[in-house]
């Protein structure tokens, strides 16, 4: 039986706790809490459920795989594809299977200090990896939640992912937070304080016997007195106050109260009233008690509505990040007090460059990140790094500033820094999220060292010393590592949908340099290896007889044609997209993105991959389309831009090894895709990407002469 953690009080009366065999008793008002596998529920309301299964359900299941994961923790995966297949088919599915495996949704974090040495709250966990992502860079990790069975489920979780320093509890509605005074160094609420105020039914008890009209009545004296959502607030941040230190940081994850999405795009978020966060109060309980029967009870706040109730509750201090689209899974980020950091995720977006200027987009913005202290201000390690990174290089920190921040799905977090009176001269500062994908990212360090060493070896080469980013330093902070390459200008073809295609007349050169790049860490025989292993790991997610068959003889003759190819290697730069393509007038300025880089045997690897992106983005031709024009030499299918006989003349091949090019580009995507959690449980996806593909395919792989049919 494991310890009492030290830091634990009772949530009833603040009295010290004694810790029995299956409960804690409080010494002082003699309340009990039960524990559930080791796990304490301080919950008030027991019955508090919020998950898309039904409860009794994944109750029976959580107890079930209980003892398998136990004695082995990968039964947690088996457990996970039981809950997924039990989620309701619906547009929500994958925002589910992402809350439950994606780790990338932690870029807040950033936000903050990022203390190594520090004992993190993260308040309303859910079952979610961002509790399992913030005990990487965190010595501990406190996760608590109302719903005890979200609780249950990250205990399997950590027994699969192998960490010890996360304690869980069950609770969070009592009085006091179940922690004694100073006990975090950073408290994480995301998506929970507009919910805090919310539990109406005891008033609903209170007044079932009384009409209609007395209820709302009732209801209105209820939430202008005891029953105050901005005072219930108030309330739940002082007492985050009182356990966080005193040198700590608050983050709080919002909607902002005024979003320009509010002005007519969609309802408010939590009550689903149009127009419901932007009404004055009065007015939004008089419509929500109309509607629902009941006021509005979750507050979101303005940045200085936030910043007032933040002062109120004993934080001083702040820093607040414009986060776009949303703070679940935010693609920009921006301080809002850095007009250059503002300037551009409002151009990107074209309504609010069209009608905000960028002090209007501040207020609108849709989300925000608020980082709370209560003494000192806090560096968030947004701005640490870029610090660190100037110093390392000698650069004065007045010449430079941030010019947007980024986070995606793929796990990569990246800040740009540009140089205030050149901004053609900036840096990219990429931060692998997860684990999995410090991988990628030393990886694609490693290439543009090995390319540039190339580069100086070889003075005949025209493209790529002017489009390939320089490697600049790697390092660490903070437990997180980081690493910095110059930047390349130009847009990418996938933000400007009316760039110059007379560019793309340089990309066969472009490839064949590529060509000419020799990497000595592969042979034939280890690109073999690494495609077997491909090969093996996707099996995995075939369902069908069909599909397996298909599957084996997709996999015959790829096999089959590497082994009869020469043994001379060429660099693939694998995601050839155009995404990863950048264009300045008629000329290609950058190619960038080297996580996935390796070896190919096949001169037109790279041109293959440009193939299919270029035709799924410009032509809306799909995989199935594309593999299959290949297939049967239908080469009039495709855009007439891309030149690909005159190509293939450049590149002293032909239509047959394009061909099982395309096919290994494509098992290359959705190897890649299902690196990622979120594809690996996405049955959509996994259809769409994988099985759909392989099924329409299969036929034409040993018949050239058939036709193609739609």
């Amino acid at each position: 039986m494991p310890e009492m953690p030290n830091y634990l009080i009772c949530p009833t009366c603040k009295g010290e706790l004694l810790d029995n065999e299956n409960s804690l008793k409080c010494q002082n008002c003699a309340v009990e809490y039960e524990k559930k596998w080791d796990i304490p529920q301080f919950s008030q309301n027991k019955d508090f459920y919020y998950c898309p299964t039904k409860k009794e359900w994944l109750s029976e299941k959580l107890d079930e795989y209980y003892k398998k994961i136990e004695s082995d923790p990968t039964e947690w995966e088996s457990l996970l594809k039981e809950i997924i297949d039990k989620i309701p088919d619906n547009k929500q599915k994958d925002e589910w299977i992402a809350n439950l495996v994606d780790e990338s949704r932690t870029a807040y974090k950033y936000l903050t200090s990022l203390n190594p040495e520090g004992h993190v709250l993260n308040f309303g966990s859910g079952w979610d990896n961002t509790t399992i992502n913030l005990a990487r860079t965190a010595k501990k990790v406190t996760a608590i939640d109302l719903t005890c069975e979200r609780i249950q489920t990250l205990a399997l979780k950590k027994k699969y992912y192998n960490l010890e320093n996360i304690d869980l509890f069950c609770g969070g509605d009592r009085p006091y937070l179940p922690f004694k005074d100073n006990s975090f160094d950073t408290i994480f609420i995301n998506g929970v304080l507009e919910w805090v105020a919310s539990d109406w039914s005891e008033v609903e008890k209170k007044y079932a016997h009384k009409n209609k009209f007395s209820k709302a009545i009732l209801y209105l004296k209820e939430v202008y007195g005891s029953h105050k959502p901005r005072e219930i607030q108030k309330r739940f941040l002082k007492e985050m106050s009182r356990v966080l230190k005193d040198d700590g940081e608050m983050y709080i994850g919002i909607e902002n109260r005024y979003s320009r999405l509010y002005f007519g795009k969609r309802p408010d978020h939590h009550s689903f009233i149009w127009f419901g966060s932007l009404y004055p109060r009065f007015i939004a309980h008089l419509v929500s008690l109309i509607r629902s029967q009941r006021p509005y009870l979750t507050f979101t706040y303005s940045v200085n509505g936030m910043k007032k109730l933040a002062r109120d509750a004993g934080f001083n201090l702040s820093t607040t990040f414009g986060m776009e689209p949303m703070y679940r899974t935010p693609s920009n980020l921006f301080n809002l007090a850095h007009k250059n950091e503002i300037e551009f995720p409002r151009k990107e977006n074209k309504y609010a460059s069209s009608f905000l200027t960028s002090w209007l987009y501040k207020k609108t913005v849709t989300s925000y990140g608020y980082i709370a202290t209560k003494k000192e201000k806090a560096k968030p390690w947004v701005e640490l790094v870029v610090q660190e990174f100037l110093e390392s290089q000698k650069l004065n920190q007045n010449d430079y500033q941030v010019k947007k921040i980024n986070s995606n799905r793929k796990e990569k977090f990246t800040i740009f820094v540009e140089e205030k009176s050149n901004k053609d001269n900036f840096y990219v500062i990429k931060v692998p999220i997860t684990d999995r994908l410090v991988e990628s990212v030393e990886n694609n360090y490693m290439v543009l060292e090995i390319l540039q060493e190339k580069i100086k070896e070889n003075s005949t080469l025209k493209y790529l010393p002017r489009i390939v980013p320089k490697p600049i330093m790697k390092s660490e902070l903070n437990g997180q590592k980081y690493f910095v390459e110059t930047g390349c200008l130009g847009t990418t073809a996938k933000e400007d949908k009316s760039f110059d295609t007379s560019a793309l007349k340089e990309l066969p050169f472009i490839i064949k340099e590529f060509n000419e790049i020799q990497l000595d860490h592969h042979t034939k025989e280890s690109l073999l290896e690494g495609c077997n292993k491909k090969f093996n790991f996707l099996e995995k997610f075939l369902d069908t007889d069909q599909q397996r068959d298909s599957f084996a003889k997709l996999r015959s003759k790829i096999i089959g044609s590497i082994e009869k190819s020469n043994s001379k290697l060429y660099l693939r730069k694998s995601d050839f997209s155009l995404s990863n393509i950048l264009f300045h007038g008629s000329h290609i300025c950058g190619i960038i993105d080297f996580d996935e880089a390796g070896c190919s045997l096949q001169k037109s690897k790279n041109f293959a991959e440009f193939i299919l992106s270029y035709s799924r983005n410009r032509q809306n031709m799909f995989w199935t389309d594309s593999i299959l024009a290949l297939q049967n030499k239908n080469l009039a299918a495709f855009p007439s831009v891309l030149e690909i006989e005159k190509t293939l003349k450049l590149l002293e091949t032909d239509i047959d090894e394009l061909t099982i090019a395309a096919q290994i580009a494509w098992i290359n995507h959705v190897y890649y895709m299902v690196q990622f959690e979120v594809g690996k449980y996405s049955t959509r996806k996994l259809h769409h990407l994988f099985h759909k593909v392989l099924e329409n395919i299969s036929d034409t792989i040993y018949d050239k002469n058939k036709v193609i049919t739609k």
